[in-house]
């Protein structure tokens, strides 16, 4: 059944009275501002598609609109989002996100869903519904948000309990930052605390076996320092007191310490409680054509905050990198090296300890000639922790890769060309306890890309030969092959006609296992900001020793730009 124009016009207009975000503006233009301007653009799009010798893949025929207008009220810009496909009407996350944020000099505030970087361990990132606000006159800065947090996790368990999101308790969340300095030398104090609400509405239908009332607190600290123009020095910490059940058994009663009882009134304290830290500390000396720097970084096992999203924890690692531009940049090098373990605490069953080395060299000899290498060298050691195992099933594994791009650049003005060189190897080894190889794979990729501009002409002329190899156990697979490409325009740049077409042929243990045939054709038309029309078609022809099989799809988009249009009223 094929929605009826009463029901688009209705979702249209739902769409029109609904503010979906509101981009900061500076107040003390307001009287100047254009007082009604209409903006945006309007897509238009279908697809066909049609497949011989299998089933299917997608729809025969799809089709979809999207109007993007902004409408500019006294300087105030309100987007508007709303895509309609197939039979499926959406409105997109704009204006199921709705935010507004005027700002007034050094005075700034948001309303709606707001989002705020403060500090990496105890609120990034995380978007809050209710209000910000930041004052940053001079070097002073205070900053406080209020409002309600998402469970990130009543969404991720719907990938298992289903497609509708697990109902949640209200999470309630405030922060403040203070703050002083600026540039490389400032010091920044957050304190953030969010509280699941017990009494939530939806608290019945909680399903309180995968979503329990959490409470957290955290209190990070920002700092940096360049005593001289060469050196900076920075750092974060922060703890976090997090109660993961609110409703769990108690740890307190009335011979408790008095301190203890008050804290409680203000944090819930129980068996699920907990105290972590998180930090890092770098420090940079900068020259030059040199500098080289350090980094320690550590995070506690099991560490959270409601503040930030998921990342990786129980893990320490040491950093050294280093960099050189010789030569008047001919010559440049960047490296970094370290090591990282987990375990922290001793409580796991094994420890995994990885070293790593990442090095990038560039040289340019000749203005036409630059080449590019890499090494990049990871290891993991696992070795026993809390348990003893027996050591001949130590886990090691070291993954090893080296890149090699030579390029060269012929001709200036009217004719230019590029031809690049590639070549990649990359190996992963599996170790036992004597250092002895177990399991390895191996991959090889090698690559010539050759780009023409013929200028005068407006032509572009690109072919590239492809070849790459994996190699694991008794199995080797292969594929080797290349493509080749045109693009001109006409009419003063309007038009382009670009036509393209691909073969590969696949090896399995050197024996035939088939090919892949890529023919294509796109045309688009832009008629300066006023709209552009876009026509592709698509034909791949693949033969493999079971089946054969062709693929057919066409498009074709009409996108229309509305330029900003002061009102007549």
């Amino acid at each position: 059944m094929r929605p009826s124009f009463r029901t688009i016009s209705g979702v249209m207009l739902l769409l029109l009275l609904a503010c979906a975000q509101v981009a900061a503006q500076r107040l003390e233009q307001f009287d100047r501002s254009t007082p009604i301007a209409l903006s945006g653009s309007l897509s238009i799009g279908t697809s066909v598609y049609q497949a011989q010798g299998i089933d299917n893949r997608r729809s025969p025929f799809a089709y979809y609109i999207t109007a993007a207008p902004v409408i500019t009220l006294y300087g105030f810009d309100i987007p508007l989002s709303f895509t309609y496909r197939d039979q499926q009407g959406s409105l997109s996350s704009p204006f199921n996100r709705f935010s507004i944020n005027p700002s007034y000099k050094w005075i700034s505030l948001q309303l709606g869903n707001t989002s705020v970087q403060w500090h990496p361990y105890a609120l990034s990132g995380q978007i809050i519904k209710g209000a910000a606000l930041e004052l940053t006159p001079g070097v002073f800065r205070l900053a406080a948000t209020y409002g309600t947090l998402e469970n990130p996790l009543t969404q991720i368990d719907t990938l298992v309990e289903g497609a509708e999101l697990l109902p949640s308790y209200r999470r309630k969340a405030m922060a403040v930052k203070l703050g002083v300095g600026k540039g490389n030398n400032f010091i920044d104090l957050t304190a953030f605390r969010a509280k699941d609400d017990l009494t939530s509405a939806s608290h019945l239908s909680i399903r309180t076996d995968l979503v329990k009332p959490e409470e957290n607190l955290v209190l990070g600290l920002s700092m940096g320092i360049s005593p001289v123009k060469i050196l900076t020095i920075r750092g974060n910490v922060a703890a976090s007191a997090l109660t993961s059940n609110q409703e769990a058994l108690g740890i307190l009663d009335e011979n408790a310490d008095p301190a203890l009882i008050r804290l409680n009134e203000l944090f819930t304290l129980n068996i699920s409680s907990k105290l972590q830290f998180a930090g890092d500390v770098s420090a940079d000396l900068n020259f030059k054509n040199f500098g080289f720097g350090g980094q320690y970084k550590r995070v506690d096992p099991a560490y959270k905050s409601l503040g930030t999203y998921y990342f990786q924890e129980d893990y320490e690692n040491y950093t050294l990198k280093l960099r050189l531009n010789l030569w008047k940049n001919r010559l440049t090098f960047n490296g970094q090296g370290g090591i990282q373990r987990n375990n922290l605490n001793g409580l796991r069953k094994y420890t995994n300890t990885r070293k790593i080395a990442n090095l990038n060299v560039s040289v340019r000899p000749f203005t036409f000639f630059t080449v590019n290498g890499r090494f990049a060298n990871f290891q993991d050691d696992q070795t026993p922790g809390l348990l003893n195992i027996d050591d001949t099933i130590r886990l090691a594994r070291a993954t090893t890769s080296y890149g090699l791009v030579p390029r060269f650049q012929f001709g200036s003005g009217q004719y230019v060309s590029t031809l690049a060189l590639s070549a990649n190897y990359q190996e992963l080894n599996d170790l036992n306890a004597l250092g002895e190889v177990r399991q390895q794979i191996l991959n090889y990729n090698a690559a010539i890309n050759y780009n023409l501009m013929i200028k005068p002409a407006d032509l572009q002329v690109a072919w590239s030969i492809l070849g790459t190899q994996n190699e694991f156990a008794d199995r080797q697979s292969t594929r080797i092959g290349g493509s080749f490409s045109l693009k001109k325009r006409f009419f003063d740049r309007q038009l382009s006609v670009r036509p393209s077409a691909g073969y590969f042929e696949n090896f399995l243990n050197s024996n035939p296992d088939g090919n892949t045939l890529t023919t294509r054709l796109s045309l688009e038309y832009r008629k300066k900001q006023a709209f552009t029309i876009g026509l592709d078609g698509n034909v791949v022809f693949r033969n493999a020793p079971d089946r054969k099989y062709q693929e057919y799809r066409g498009t074709a988009k009409f996108s229309y730009y509305l330029p900003s249009k002061k009102s007549t009223k």
